[in-house]
């Protein structure tokens, strides 16, 4: 069952995003959304290294005690209790949940459909971060509400994007306020902006400073718990896509657009998306080496380690065959690595894989 379910989704993600990247009709990726959130939501307690104990901290909920709900936001709380008083089923929240992560993610990924492969968006998103979200189920909630929040970036809404940072942090999770780095992201890279915007995102550091310090001073003891555990081996995942993403990068004068010297207003545009998901995906590797020193640090990048699939398959557009193919073989050998690796491993606990309804 369990290599039926894994890999006939694996072949159902690749048919139906090369059916959306040839027709770029848009319902085809919310048909893999649904599919993948069917499997993730409907799974039964043991698939999941935390889904028993999510179900158990919803049944406190549910039953009125949410004060032994320990570990979850006030806010998460708050919503979920609401939830359960029209379907009284801790499991109903687990669907609502992969629901909504898998249609952010991959709608978000939709818009990056003229400068990136789909397929490869989607491949990468499925067998790199798929496995972790019926694990990590509230971060990774968090990480799919930025991640199409980032949308506002393009638009220059920072005050939007800000909002949505806060309300993350309060109802779903509290390391959504490293959301605030993508707006030092955009101070970096942006050459126009009006003081107004400038006002707003040095606001915006404001208020990322004072929730640091009092997320610190509220459970300082809690996080310092991630420095205690210190190991300096080097994993080979993250150094291999480090590696290589840096050698396609260097390579750049061979497959990358030639804008010219004087470019339109759109090819700017495209210029700027590019250069700014290649650096959220740089930082979120970066970030995730922090996983190798302290356990559970890598999580931190999480937020920008999501780019992966669009930075990846902003190479797989390239208008140069040898490049486009070297980079075709290299990322479907790292992405079907992490696969088998997490299946082979079971690092995220979703081996084997049982459905909700299965268990007697």
């Amino acid at each position: 069952m369990t290599y039926i379910v894994y890999l006939g989704l694996l072949l159902l993600c690749f048919v139906l995003s090369w059916k959306a990247e040839r027709t770029q009709k848009k319902k085809y990726i919310i048909v893999i959304a649904v599919l993948l959130s069917f499997v993730s939501g409907f799974r039964a307690d043991c698939v999941g290294i935390d889904t028993v104990n999510y179900i158990e901290k919803f049944q406190r909920i549910a039953e009125g005690n949410p004060q032994y709900a320990y570990g979850l936001e006030e806010g998460f709380k708050f919503v979920c209790g609401l939830v359960l008083k029209v379907w009284n089923n801790p499991h109903v929240i687990l669907a609502l949940i992969s629901l909504l992560t898998n249609t952010l993610i991959l709608i978000r990924m939709w818009d990056f459909r003229d400068i990136a492969s789909i397929p490869c968006m989607v491949l990468c998103y499925y067998c790199q971060f798929y496995f972790i979200t019926m694990n990590v189920v509230r971060q990774f909630l968090a990480i799919a509400v930025l991640f199409y929040a980032t949308r506002y970036l393009k638009e220059k809404k920072y005050p939007r994007f800000t909002v949505i940072i806060i309300l993350t942090a309060i109802f779903c999770h509290r390391s959504a306020l490293v959301g605030f780095l993508f707006l030092a992201v955009e101070v970096f890279k942006s050459k126009n902006m009006k003081c107004s915007q400038k006002f707003c995102l040095a606001a915006g550091f404001v208020v990322f400073v004072a929730a640091v310090l009092a997320v610190a001073n509220v459970s300082i003891e809690k996080y310092l718990k991630y420095f205690k555990t210190v190991d300096f081996g080097i994993g080979f995942m993250v150094l291999a896509k480090i590696l290589f993403f840096a050698f396609m990068l260097l390579q750049q004068n061979r497959f990358r657009i030639k804008w010219g010297n004087k470019l339109s207003p759109a090819q700017e545009e495209k210029k700027y998306r590019i250069s700014t998901v290649n650096t959220y995906y740089t930082m979120g590797l970066l970030l995730a080496m922090l996983g190798y020193y302290f356990d559970f640090m890598d999580r931190i990048g999480w937020y920008f380690y999501v780019f992966e699939g669009c930075s990846l398959g902003i190479l797989l557009k390239s208008d140069n065959r040898r490049w486009r193919q070297i980079a075709i073989v290299c990322i479907a050998f790292l992405q079907l690595y992490s696969f088998a690796d997490s299946i082979i491993r079971n690092s995220q606990g979703v081996v084997p894989y049982v459905f909700l309804w299965s268990i007697n």
